[in-house]
């Protein structure tokens, strides 16, 4: 089992494949768009290339398995990605002169890439699976995919650096020297790294499988999966259903209780009311009420001679 030197090590490959795939997938896109003044789609459509060319990741997985050595399958995937990257840098510096051609060596340059992250990342991948134990293996690909990331953050910011200025010259000799160094250190990290597989950890298989055969299998069982994954969706969507109907029926059971609180309220006040409840009648003021309230008063004394 590997502990955790080995899993840095591990990681260390992983970070010198993100080094080769960004310096194809960003820092060339940029150059064709910015310095070349491509149109945008054809960087798009290189980089969807590479991507539908990682479909092949079944096949360069179950020849790994049959081998039952991982390490060949990463450095051979290694060497082809090597190649693609520095291919890529031609590609694009011939653009600049013959825009047909370098078209061509694009394409073939960003399929090899494709093929090159599909066989070493895959094996690179079991690998870490098959000799991680169990309760590492969580926290040895957090950390394998975070220096992944590491080394597309620190190649992207050096090519930027050292492309300043521009030249093809410049660009080629950048890729090269990524992809020769990505290479060597991928090459040192996975020395006597795998060793030999132990049998409880690879046992091998009385009769071998074809391509084919393996490939219906691994779909029946992500058939299956994919069933009782739907299945548990629907326990989900309806358990959600009979809640949001009971909040519902609780909703509406309240308004109903208002609605007769407020009847009843109404009704209260529309009952005819006591006769000592009932407003006093006005009554009409008499005369002599009226004259006293509205004659002033007058002194009562007799008037006084001159």
């Amino acid at each position: 089992m590997l502990g955790w030197p080995g899993i840095f090590r591990l990681g260390l490959v992983q970070a010198m494949l993100g080094a080769v795939v960004v310096l194809t997938t960003s820092t060339l896109n940029r150059v064709m768009v910015v310095e070349l003044a491509l149109p945008a789609l054809l960087p798009g459509l290189l980089v969807a290339l590479h991507y539908a060319v990682q479909l092949t990741r079944p096949r360069m997985g179950y020849g790994s398995d049959q081998g039952q050595r991982r390490t060949p399958w990463i450095i051979g995937g290694m060497a082809v990605l090597a190649l693609g990257g520095f291919g890529g840098a031609v590609a694009t510096a011939w653009m600049g002169t013959d825009h047909a051609s370098g078209v061509v060596l694009a394409t073939m340059s960003f399929a090899l890439v494709g093929l090159g992250v599909s066989a070493a990342g895959t094996s690179l991948l079991v690998l870490l699976a098959k000799r991680v134990a169990a309760p590492q293996r969580a926290a040895a690909a957090t950390t394998v995919w975070v220096m992944m990331i590491v080394g597309f953050a620190v190649t992207a910011g050096l090519a930027g650096t050292w492309l300043d200025p521009y030249s093809p010259q410049r660009l080629m000799a950048v890729s090269a020297t990524v992809s020769i160094v990505a290479f060597c250190v991928a090459m040192l990290a996975l020395r006597g790294l795998e060793g030999h597989a132990p049998r409880e950890l690879a046992p091998v298989p009385a009769t071998r499988t074809n391509f084919r055969a393996a490939l219906a299998q691994v779909a029946a069982v992500a058939h299956a999966r994919s069933r009782h994954l739907h299945g548990i969706v629907q326990c989900h969507q309806q358990a959600r259903q009979q809640r949001r109907q009971g909040q519902l029926d609780d909703h509406h059971a309240v308004q109903r209780r208002g609605g007769q609180h407020h009847h009843r309220a109404q009704h209260g006040l529309h009952q005819a009311q006591p006769e000592d409840a009932r407003p006093a009648q006005h009554v009409q003021p008499s005369r002599s009420a009226k004259a006293l309230t509205i004659m002033p008063a007058t002194n009562s004394g007799t008037p006084k001679p001159l």
